[in-house]
C-alpha cells in the first residue's frame, strides 16, 4: 500500500510539473519525412549520425495496417525532430532524397 502511495505520490508530482512548464521550453516535433519503415529507419539513422534526436511515429501501425495511419496507406510511417532541428533535418532528408532519386 505504500508503494501505490509513493508511486501515485511521484506521479502526481511528475504531472504537476508538466502542467507548469514554460512554453519557452517546451519542445514541439515536426515531421521532416514520411515513407515506408525501411526509408524512415534510414533517415532517422542519418539525422542521429548528424546528432539530432529523431523518433519514429505510427512505426508498428504503419508497417501492419498501414491504411489506417495514412491515406490509402501511402507514406505512413513518419520521421519526427524537434523544431529547433527541423532546418538542418530537412537539408539532410532533402540531400538524402536526391541521391536516393538519381541512385547516387
Amino acid at each position: 500500500m505504500s508503494l501505490c502511495r509513493n508511486l501515485q505520490s511521484g506521479l502526481h508530482s511528475v504531472h504537476l510539473s508538466i502542467n507548469h512548464m514554460d512554453p519557452k521550453t517546451q519542445i514541439h516535433s515536426v515531421v521532416v519525412y514520411a515513407g515506408t519503415i525501411f526509408d524512415a529507419q534510414l533517415v532517422q539513422s542519418l539525422l542521429e549520425g548528424s546528432s539530432i534526436n529523431a523518433y519514429l511515429k505510427d512505426e508498428y501501425s504503419g508497417t501492419l495496417v498501414p491504411w489506417w495511419v495514412s491515406p490509402g496507406g501511402s507514406a505512413p510511417v513518419k520521421v519526427l525532430v524537434a523544431d529547433k532541428d527541423e532546418a538542418e533535418a530537412r537539408s539532410i532528408v532533402a540531400e538524402w532524397e536526391k541521391t536516393n532519386q538519381t541512385g547516387q
